[in-house]
């Protein structure tokens, strides 16, 4: 997959979240799945086995997830007092300026 970089325990790709207020606003974020040990039979899904966490580009902000929406399609997280929707269904070359 485009823009996935593997590394110990984690995956990471960009993406491109929206402000909340001002759909115009966008911020791009690096989106990481931390690989978690679960029990294969208490697994319910694949997204189980994995944990998200959202930074900034150069990793150093971690922004504070508020949920997660759609089946787990779209992630809701708070940029300082702003909220910002990140749509997991779009990838950063989708978008359009």
């Amino acid at each position: 997959m485009r823009g996935l970089k593997l590394q110990k325990n984690h995956i990471s790709r960009f993406a491109i979240a929206q402000k909340r207020s001002d759909f115009n606003k966008t911020i791009i974020v690096q989106l990481v799945y931390v690989l978690r040990q679960v029990n294969p039979k208490k697994a319910k899904n694949l997204m189980s086995h994995y944990s998200i966490e959202i930074k900034s580009i150069n990793s150093l902000i971690n922004y504070r997830i508020q949920g997660i929406k759609h089946e787990g399609k779209m992630i809701i997280f708070l940029y300082g007092s702003d909220l910002y929707f990140l749509d997991l269904g779009k990838s950063l070359f989708d978008h359009e300026y």
